[in-house]
């Protein structure tokens, strides 16, 4: 008994060490398969009750994003006449290194506004959505929904992070569920997520509130469903 007790403290001092410093010692994360990520450059995202009215990839910031613009079918739309809205993706942009986890700023779209004027943001708070996918997979998400506004345009705007069980705009949390993913010897690839709908003139974002989470969650689902690929699922 002496001798399983002494072995499991053993066993704690090794692995706790290289937990903090984020090597597990036990698996091996397998390499992240980025080729659902990768397609969103060519593809975007297929939304139903929207339809892509163009596509491209524009320099903002930090990075590169695609640049999904969409307009809502009248079949779909809620309101008196169909809506626009504006899609910003930035996937994963490598296996390893800084390029494995998030380093993009939220600030960033602030390269769109500023060719309108000074950009402004204010009234900003939180929604929460949850989305299950085909294959029972189910993420709760909370996004950081805000008003961007300059002198001639305003919008209301939702931002995130999405991962295959999640989502949030703190980094910590997507730190967190990879971590969790580790423990499994796999890692949890990302998607940095913008969207933006244009409101009245500083007008309360309240009243897109309602597009922008049945939008919110049709982009979680899609990225969920294809383009979050586990190695284990490759050709299956």
């Amino acid at each position: 008994m002496v001798a399983i007790v002494a072995f499991a403290l053993l066993l704690l001092a090794v692995a706790v060490p290289n937990y903090v410093r984020g090597k597990l010692p036990f698996r091996q994360p397998q390499p992240v398969d980025l080729s659902g990520l990768k397609q969103l450059d060519d593809t975007g995202l297929e939304l139903s009750g929207w339809t892509t009215v163009d596509l491209r990839t524009v320099n903002l910031g930090s990075g590169a994003w695609v640049m999904q613009t969409l307009m809502e079918d009248d079949t779909a739309s809620t309101a008196d006449s169909p809506a626009p809205a504006t899609l910003l993706l930035h996937p994963q942009q490598g296996q390893s290194g800084t390029r494995s986890q998030p380093q993009m700023e939220w600030t960033d779209i602030r390269g769109l506004g500023n060719a309108q004027g000074d950009w402004k943001e204010d009234r900003q708070r939180q929604f929460a959505f949850e989305v299950t996918a085909d294959d029972g997979t189910s993420a709760t998400v909370t996004t950081r929904f805000f008003r961007g506004w300059t002198t001639q345009k305003t919008y209301a705007i939702a931002q995130w992070y999405a991962w295959e069980t999640g989502g949030h705009p703190n980094l910590t949390h997507w730190f967190q569920a990879d971590r969790r993913a580790r423990l499994d010897g796999r890692r949890q690839p990302w998607v940095a997520v913008c969207l933006m709908t244009p409101i009245e003139p500083l007008g309360d974002i309240e009243t897109a509130r309602p597009l922008l989470e049945r939008l919110a969650s049709q982009v979680q689902e899609q990225l969920m469903e294809n383009a979050f690929v586990e190695p284990s699922r490759v050709g299956s």
